[in-house]
Order: structure tokens, then C-alpha cells, then sequence
């Protein structure tokens, strides 16, 4: 896939947002970076502005996979948070991120034209009455998926990865910052033997959302939004 920079992106009432965008780096790897983040985190005993949040996927030459989180911060340094590595012969799928999506009515979100090479949308909603929660999984790489498998996800495929989103739509007005689970990828979330194990996944991941939602002080149920 020659795509400089993929855009996974949300409609509200019809305006495109971006919710995280996927670089292909050289040698197969992947960059995930959540931008317009704007919080304050203590380190370095100091305060400091994050404005990305990044995770970076990478095959080792032993054939484990390395999963890094990092931030990059207001004075454009990128600090890493936690690394994960999976043995050679786990070849299952990792979990990486689970994110209750901040108020995208902000302009900060919007999608600037010409921004990204290609855009994938995974949403459609109203956020003064609704909000969006979504989750990320990466695998291995299947260049040929077989004909007729249930469409859980909305997939990306690069060269050495794919990238699952599973997306959900609750009740109640989007406000302010939202939420995120940094998921620890050292262990593998499901066997990615076969594709019968996609309504598992989607259960799993489903549960992250979940938890998102009681976190952030709502039980609202969920409605689909990733055509189940």
C-alpha cells in the first residue's frame, strides 16, 4: 500500500474530523499519532503540554513485534512512555489503544483538505447528542482475506500489519476531552489463527468500550456503528 499518510476520520452533521492518522515507515513499520491532544502531564518534575499522543509498530529482525508509546510535547521533544515486545512465535493480535473521542466540534479537529493521502471514515454522527468511542487492534498482516468472512472491523492493511477498528456510537452529548486506554501490548489479546475468532475479538473489544463508557460517568448502551 503506497499511501504517505492515512487519515481515520468522523463526520459530525457532516464536517470531516480526524481521529488518528497511520504512517507507513520504512521497513514495514507503522506510526499512529493522535494530534490536537492538548492536556498537561507531570514529568521530569515539571508540567508540560503534550499535543500528540504515538504509538509506533515495528517487525524485529528475529520476527517479534515492538510496540512503542510516546508523547510529543510542547517544546516538540517525543518521550517515550512504554514499550512492549512480543516473542517471535506469538503471532497473535495486539491491542493498542481504546479511545472515547474528545468533543470534535472543536475546530481544532477539522480535516484540513490535502492533509492526508487517503481518508477512511468510520463515523457519521451529531456530536451535540451523541458521542464516539472506538477501538484498535493491530495483527499480522492477511493480504488475502477469504471471500464471505463477517465484517466485524473496519480493516487497514499495510505491508506487515492491519489495523482493526471497531467503532461504537453512545447516547449523550460529546464534552470536553474524552477518554484513553493505553492497552498493554505485550501479551496478545486472541488467536489469530483463523477468522472465525472475529466475533471473539469484537467481544473483547467491545468490553474496552464499555469500560470507557462507565469511566467516563455514563451507562449509556451502545448502538452500532461498524455494520453488526
Amino acid at each position: 500500500m503506497d499511501r504517505k499518510r492515512t487519515c481515520v476520520a468522523a463526520a459530525c452533521k457532516g464536517a470531516a474530523k480526524e481521529l488518528f492518522s497511520v504512517r507507513e515507515l520504512a521497513g514495514g513499520g507503522l506510526l499512529l499519532i493522535l494530534g490536537n491532544a492538548s492536556f498537561l502531564m507531570e514529568f521530569e518534575g515539571r508540567r508540560h503540554r503534550v499535543v500528540e499522543q504515538r504509538y509506533t509498530l515495528h517487525s524485529g529482525q528475529a520476527g517479534e513485534t515492538r510496540i512503542t508509546h510516546s508523547l510529543r510535547i510542547g517544546d516538540g521533544r517525543i518521550v517515550t512512555i512504554a514499550t512492549f515486545t512480543s516473542e517471535a512465535e506469538d503471532a497473535g493480535i495486539w491491542p493498542i489503544f481504546s479511545r472515547l473521542v474528545p468533543d470534535l466540534r472543536l475546530h481544532r479537529f477539522d480535516l484540513r483538505s490535502g492533509a492526508a493521502n487517503h481518508v477512511v471514515r468510520i463515523a457519521d454522527y451529531d456530536a451535540g447528542s451523541a458521542r464516539l468511542c472506538y477501538s484498535v487492534v493491530a495483527r499480522r498482516s492477511r493480504k488475502d482475506p477469504p471471500p464471505g468472512s463477517p465484517i466485524w472491523f473496519t480493516t487497514l492493511s499495510f505491508r506487515d500489519f492491519d489495523l482493526m477498528i471497531l467503532s461504537r456510537v453512545i447516547d449523550g452529548a460529546s464534552t470536553g476531552e474524552g477518554a484513553i486506554i493505553h492497552h498493554s501490548a505485550r501479551s496478545r489479546t486472541a488467536d489469530a489463527g483463523g477468522w472465525e475468532d472475529e466475533a471473539q475479538l469484537a467481544d473483547i473489544m467491545e468490553s474496552w468500550l464499555d469500560q470507557l463508557v462507565r469511566t467516563h460517568r455514563s451507562a449509556a448502551p451502545l448502538r452500532s456503528n461498524a455494520g453488526r
